[in-house]
């Protein structure tokens, strides 16, 4: 499993990368990668809530998006878009 690891140059990029590998190993399947995507947008949140909202990273959508999908995966935003 992926650290979240918010310094250096790509923070959440592990995360990211579980993702697409995932991705590429159940095409069809999305559902069976659902935990790592919680993973990677609790990353982004930390990521946000760090850094600031103006920061930007490769592997985080940006801010707004990510606080309207961990709303809607019901999970605590701990920056304001």
């Amino acid at each position: 499993m992926a650290q979240d690891r918010l310094d250096g140059i790509n923070p959440c990029h592990e995360h990211a990368c579980d993702l697409q590998e995932c991705l590429n190993k159940y095409p069809t399947q999305h559902d069976k990668c659902q935990n790592i995507l919680v993973d990677l947008y609790r990353c982004c949140n930390k990521f946000y809530a760090t850094k600031g909202t103006s920061a930007q990273v490769d592997a985080c959508p940006i801010p707004t998006a990510t606080k309207k999908k961990l709303e809607s995966l019901g999970q605590k935003v701990d920056f304001k878009a």
